[in-house]
């Protein structure tokens, strides 16, 4: 007869201490929210998928050379789950910036779905929000986005 030991309880995954750091986020502090990852971990948005932790600190890093006074506002839970495959939240945020320093700021709300590992640690994260609204706002394929966004959105009255 062969006993299995039970693997005993998973390490609790912090979200409140991860929601507040990314709130607080800067280039200087992406490697303290990388920590939160795990080194396998699998990372996807709009634009981009990689894998591993470094990959994550690197596209933290990225967006604030890329774009002026980055920031997530508003970040709340929306949901979670715990089943045998492990633990999932739904975060629900505000990212705030402008392309250049004098230019017009923009905000695009989305939502995150964290995976949390066996570690305790985020094995997969995936955002989910609209990037045809920061496509448009680019020269070039702006003006194709809000052409397609006229055909074929409704012309009733604009959400606010």
């Amino acid at each position: 007869m062969t006993t299995v030991e039970s693997p005993g309880p998973r390490p609790a995954f912090d979200l409140n201490a991860f929601m507040a750091l990314a709130g607080e986020l800067t280039a200087d502090s992406a490697d303290r929210l990388a920590a939160f990852y795990a080194e396998d971990c699998a990372f996807r948005d709009p634009f981009q998928e990689v894998r591993g932790r470094a990959a994550v600190a690197a596209i933290y890093r990225h967006m604030f050379r890329q774009l002026h006074m980055p920031v997530f506002r508003d970040i709340h839970m929306l949901g979670s789950t715990l089943n045998d495959c492990g633990q999932r939240f739904v975060i629900a945020w505000r990212f705030e910036f402008a392309f250049r320093s004098a230019g017009s700021r923009h905000a695009i709300d989305g939502c995150s779905l964290l995976e949390i590992d066996s570690r305790g640690l985020i094995g997969r994260h995936v955002d989910y929000w609209d990037a045809s609204l920061l496509m448009q706002e680019l020269p070039i394929a702006g003006t194709l986005i809000r052409w397609l966004r006229r055909k074929i959105g409704h012309a009733g009255p604009a959400y606010p």
